[in-house]
Formats: structure tokens, sequence, C-alpha cells
């Protein structure tokens, strides 16, 4: 690797870091403060439970925010080579713009690349860790989960009864369990037969396993029960597709759960959709890289900072907000999977590389 490489990725790496540790510290502190009022009425909890639990929750929190980390990054570095003057001293070597950007290209490409690979699975493992942890800190006060960010759990299944309608704010799709459940159970004619809340409910041989539960009947009769079981007529793999619905998952998970679940004939599009963004991810932190290069290099020569960086806030957050929108366009099936995964991605992009040719030749 010519010096100027090695050079410019120290470089990069560095404003990556500074950046990294602003959005880290930030982060930390608003999830302490919020975990802290959410537990303020609960006795077991002490100042060391709440940062074990902001630890934690920090692994998905930093995966969310990297596109921006990098969008930020990247106006840092061009930042401190302007200020040095080192931009000009580049080009008056022969340097282009292309020369100082692919070491940046590449190193967020790697960064992408381990995210999804390592950091991903990484962090849902925290956040079990996370559930576990605020089960035993919460003990019987259900009502004070701090799993409420969380998509909630639906799933309509029939037994010799009627109708069943299951409620969950949290499940553990590995061992099919489903936390802080509510079961409604109805007649063929959908009265009301008994409704059962519950700490845990397990799916075992055909039948919800409840622990902890308290039954209330048509007539309004509670009764606690250390484990209840309820029937259910549904396919375990039809409820393994529900549960998994609102879970997260890994790269390595998510592949292996799409073939599972076409050789079922189940409609996998969820988890194509999860992939698909997965797989785009680090194409997604080298467009931020692009982009931020377009309000980096020219603007910090001309001494236009500030309306740089306000343009540049404004330009990353929407990409950033553009991205989500796509996602959830993309699992209501209003996109293609891949489309929904790649179009703002290489519209950037073309954009991108179109503005830094106008700068560099005009």
């Amino acid at each position: 690797m010519q010096i100027y490489n090695k050079y410019f990725t120290s470089q990069f790496l560095s404003s990556i870091f500074l950046i990294l540790l602003a959005f880290i510290l930030l982060i930390f502190l608003i999830d302490i403060a919020e975990i802290s009022k959410e537990l303020e009425n609960v006795q077991n909890s002490n100042f060391m439970t709440i940062i074990k639990l902001s630890l934690f929750k920090l692994p998905s929190t930093f995966e969310e925010f990297l596109p921006l980390i990098i969008f930020f990054g990247t106006m840092l570095f061009f930042h401190r080579l302007s200020k040095h003057s080192e931009l000009i001293i580049a080009k008056a070597a022969g340097l282009s713009i292309w020369q100082i950007l692919i070491p940046c290209l590449i190193t967020s490409l790697i960064m992408g690349i381990l995210t999804i690979s390592f950091l991903n699975p990484l962090g849902i493992g925290l956040k079990n860790k996370y559930i576990n942890l605020e089960q035993s800190v919460t003990d019987e006060k259900l009502d004070l989960l701090l799993t409420k960010e969380e998509d909630d759990f639906w799933s309509a299944q029939t037994n010799s009864f009627g109708p069943l309608i299951i409620y969950s704010k949290k499940v553990l799709p590995q061992h099919l369990t489903l936390l802080n459940s509510t079961f409604i159970q109805y007649d063929p004619e959908y009265n009301i037969i008994e409704r059962v809340d519950s700490a845990y409910a397990k799916f075992e041989n055909n039948s919800w396993v409840l622990e902890k539960a308290w039954v209330a009947n048509s007539q309004r009769k509670q009764n606690y029960y250390e484990s209840y079981i309820i029937q259910t007529q549904t396919n375990e793999l039809i409820i393994l597709e529900d549960v998994l619905k609102y879970s997260d998952q890994s790269i390595w998970m998510i592949m292996n759960t799409i073939e599972k679940l076409t050789q079922n004939g189940i409609n996998p599009v969820k988890h194509t959709v999860n992939l698909n963004f997965l797989i785009a991810f680090p194409a997604l932190l080298c467009s931020m890289v692009l982009v931020a290069a377009c309000f980096s290099v020219k603007l910090f020569r001309i001494k236009h900072i500030i309306f740089m960086v306000l343009l540049g806030v404004i330009v990353g957050f929407l990409i950033f907000t553009t991205n989500y929108v796509s996602f959830i366009l993309s699992e209501n099936q209003i996109f293609n999977p891949i489309l929904g995964a790649w179009w703002h991605i290489i519209a950037i992009i073309l954009v991108s590389i179109k503005v830094l040719i106008n700068q560099e030749d005009g």
C-alpha cells in the first residue's frame, strides 16, 4: 500500500473514532436516563443494573446509527485535511479526489461487512441478556417490562374450544417463548371463554405451557396457576414464522429460516427483506462517504463551513430516514425486497459521483 493510502486510512479511522465516541456517549446517557425512569418504582433496581441494561442495549443502537457516524466522520476527515491545507498539497502532488476517497470507501466497506457478520449477532445476543436481566429485576412487576419499544406480537390460532388470540410484548424465537403474554380463548360463536395472563409461555407438543398464569373466566373470576396448559391446532412451523416476524435475527439465522420456510411453502418475505437490507448495509456506508465528500471537499475551500454543516446534516438524516422508509415499504410488500434495499443506495452513489466529477473537473 502506498504511503498516502496508509495516511488517509489512518486519518479517516481517527475521525470515525472521534464521532463514534461522541455518539456512543450520547446514546449511553440517553439510555441510562430512559431506563432509570422506567425502573424508578422497582425496588430491585440499582445503578449498576441500569448500567448493565444500557450496555446490553448499546451494540444494537450503535448499529442503527452507524451510517450517520460514517457520514459525520467523513465530514470531519475532510475538515481536518482542509484545516491543515492537506487537500491543496494532495492536489499539487497530482492526487485526485478519487485517490483520497478510495481508502475511505474500502475502510467503510470492511466496517459494514464486520458489522453485519459480527456486531449484528452480538447485539442480538446481548438483547437476550437484556431481557433476562430486566425480567429478574422487575420480578412480578410485569407491567414494568422495558421492551416497550419492541414490536408487539400477535397470533390468531385455533383449538378444540374455538379461536385463540395470543398477544405478547416480547418473543424469544430460538425457544418459541413469549414473555408477558396474554391468551384470549373464544368459543365458535366468538364469545370469550377465558383470558390468561402469564409471565412466560413456551410452545411444546402442540400446546402452550404457561408459567405464573392468572386465569379469568367469563364471570371474571380469577385463579392463579404456577403452570397452565392451552392446546392449539396450529402447526409449529407457522407459529415459528409468526414469532420470527417480530424478532431480531442475524444474517446467519435469516438464511437458514428462509430456506426452511420456502421448503414448507410459507412466504418468507419479511426475512428476505431483512437479508437484503443487511447485505446492502456495507454499500449504504460507502454511499454515506460519497455524500459527505460532496458537502466537504468544495465547501471547506470557500469557507462556507456553517452552510456545509447544516446542509450536510439535513441530507444525512434524509438519507437515513429514506433507508428506514424503504425498509417499511419492502416489509409491507409495496417494494420488491431487492429494489427496496438498493434503489436509494444506487441513486445516492450515482448522484454523488456526478457531483464529485463536476467538482473535480469544474
